[in-house]
């Protein structure tokens, strides 16, 4: 029974470690990103003069699913104005513990790496929109 709990524990271990290093951020797959760390968030969301708007979100959360066509669209009308990053929380348990994360989606906006505005919750593409607009 010991040796079955060891080798559960070190599985788990060396996946808490894969996901600690596999974020590369220079290369993100559909602008989502496995494993990001907590410093790894902050240097994305600090980019200089130009608004970084998070979306954390889950495969398996309903709202979240409602939600994609319009962060989407969001997406291709600010390209030039909007850094997008999606956060799959399953995929990044280090940023779901650091926010202590128990709801989703949930929307971060920031502009030289201070936070402008959140939500958590599903919102119409006009209330994003809202959101976004004074700190344009």
């Amino acid at each position: 029974m010991k040796f079955f709990l060891a080798i559960i524990l070190l599985s788990f271990t060396q996946q808490r470690l894969h996901c600690q290093s596999s974020c590369d951020t220079s290369k993100l797959e559909k602008e989502k990103c496995i494993g990001m760390t907590v410093e790894q968030y902050k240097a994305k969301t600090s980019v200089k003069n130009k608004l970084v708007l998070i979306n954390f979100k889950a495969d398996w959360c309903i709202v979240c699913r409602k939600q994609d066509h319009i962060i989407n669209a969001i997406k291709i009308a600010k390209k030039d104005q909007l850094e997008l990053i999606i956060i799959d929380m399953d995929a990044n348990p280090l940023i779901s513990e650091y926010f202590e994360v128990n709801g989703l989606p949930i929307h971060k906006l920031y502009k030289n790496g201070i936070l402008l505005w959140d939500h958590t919750g599903l919102l119409s593409e006009q209330e994003i929109y809202n959101a976004i607009r004074p700190f344009e």
